[in-house]
């Protein structure tokens, strides 16, 4: 596949030198929203990402290139870590092929959960791992960043405010299905959207492996209460 090819391309490149490797271009926080959360709770927690000046990490399925990054728990029996939130990504097209990235600082959410029979007052260790591809423009560097917290069980307190706006810049849910047509290789898609919302440069990112051609242009069109995005299907269009 492309986007295999080319991330093994540039993780070739980066192996060439060992001090680039040596070096990290991504600075990785684990926060907390709260300091503290109850028995049987909840707990947001972000990655706060800060990529050097001229590099860029990934999006949750990273286009024509690149890969997602990869959080791994170690956390004490009975707690359970959800899956990973992503802001809105940046596209960057290199070489023709489009990547989904952040080219600024940015927050990848994650809401940790605690067992009912937790202690309250006790102090738990919350530690994990996040293996994620760091690039610029010409060459690509994968890290892994070992970061460690720790929770107090009792009632929320000490709310980090940063999280207003990290969960901002989360894509928001409409709640509403929308539709897709093929149309030999076109698609199609309709996404609900009351005609009063209004919409700056919107843009179809895809979840789905093949489905559009990343580079190809999109066409957004109004009608009524829809959206309507064309674009080039992908390869896996039809599956």
């Amino acid at each position: 596949m492309i986007r295999v090819g080319i991330f093994l391309l540039f993780l070739l490149a980066s192996l060439g030198g060992e001090k680039a490797a040596a070096q990290r271009h991504m600075a990785v926080e684990l926060a907390k929203e709260t300091t503290s959360v109850a028995p049987g709770g909840t707990v947001t927690l972000a990655f706060v990402m800060r990529p050097e000046p001229g590099w860029h990490g990934y999006w949750r399925y990273p286009g024509d290139a690149g890969d997602e990054p990869r959080g791994t728990w170690r956390v004490p029996e009975g707690w359970q870590a959800g899956a990973l939130d992503y802001p809105v990504p940046d596209r960057l097209i290199l070489l023709g092929l489009m990547n989904y990235v952040y080219e600024r600082d940015y927050a990848l959410l994650v809401t940790l959960r605690a067992p009912a029979q937790a202690t309250a007052g006790s102090v738990v260790p919350v530690r994990a791992r996040l293996d994620y591809l760091v690039c610029t423009d010409e060459l690509c560097v994968p890290e892994t960043a070992e970061i460690a917290t720790e929770l107090r069980i009792g009632p929320p307190s000490g709310r980090n405010p940063q999280f207003e706006g990290y969960r901002r810049a989360l894509p928001r849910r409409i709640g509403a299905e929308g539709r897709f047509a093929l149309d030999g290789e076109r698609m199609r898609l309709a996404v609900p959207l009351p005609a009063s919302v209004g919409v700056d440069a919107p843009y179809f990112y895809p979840l789905t492996e093949g489905a559009i051609s990343h580079s190809a242009p999109q066409s957004v069109s109004r009608n009524g209460d829809w959206l309507i995005v064309e674009t080039a299907a992908g390869a896996r269009a039809a599956e």
